[in-house]
């Protein structure tokens, strides 16, 4: 797993990079709340269009679930005193020369 962290160069994984929990932690919240927003309005409409007795326990029972998939993280890079911002375990071009492993 480390070899493969070392070809994608992504601030995860560089010694530089020190994380911004309380920014992950906002733009969390935030998508959370969205998520939740959109998913009382597609319940509110399941309710409304049941025809069916089913169709009407159906919609009554949809739960929230929120998707934290695809947020970006957030940190500071101390090489470079500069805000980053990235998805994990992918591959970033854009580090591919100034990255070095948090292990090295």
């Amino acid at each position: 797993m480390e070899e493969l962290q070392k070809l994608d160069c992504n601030c995860n994984n560089c010694k530089f990079m020190v994380r911004d929990i309380e920014k992950f932690k906002k733009w969390k919240e935030w998508r959370r709340k969205i998520q939740l927003e959109d998913f009382e309005r597609r319940k509110a409409h399941a309710i409304k269009i049941a025809i069916t007795p089913q169709e009407l326990n159906k919609a009554l029972k949809m739960t929230f679930q929120f998707d934290g998939g695809g947020l970006l993280n957030y940190g500071n890079c101390v090489r470079f005193k500069k805000e980053v911002s990235f998805l994990p375990n992918t591959f970033s071009f854009e580090t591919q020369k100034c990255f070095t492993h948090r292990n090295d």
